[in-house]
């Protein structure tokens, strides 16, 4: 997590949180570590905020993950097989949504 407020995601229900210098906030240097941590911890959902930075950082993650990548995310569900996971993002700048399965490791911006 970029930024001071390192605790959210513990607040949110996280298992681990990273934070790295707010200095060094650059696309490059998030997706570097975002990319090592995950596959450290053998990931298999990474939610990356939706803001500027975050969707330049989730792009690149995947890509150094070979994964999939859903941007503007508004809802996650884990399916019944307990394998696959269930994104809701908007399109259109939220006139629509879709609602599309990932299996393995998915980074997702969440707004």
């Amino acid at each position: 997590m970029f930024g001071t407020n390192g605790d959210l995601p513990v607040i949110a229900g996280a298992d681990v949180t990273y934070v790295a210098a707010r200095g060094d906030a650059t696309a490059e240097s998030g997706a570097a570590v975002v990319s090592m941590a995950a596959a450290a911890a053998s990931a298999s959902l990474v939610l990356i905020g939706a803001t500027k930075l975050g969707l330049l950082v989730g792009s690149r993650v995947a890509e150094r993950l070979d994964a999939g990548y859903t941007a503007w995310v508004t809802g996650v569900e884990l399916a019944p097989d307990g394998i696959t996971v269930k994104v809701q993002s908007t399109l259109y700048s939220g006139v629509a949504s879709r609602h599309h399965p990932h299996s393995g490791p998915a980074p997702s911006s969440w707004p």
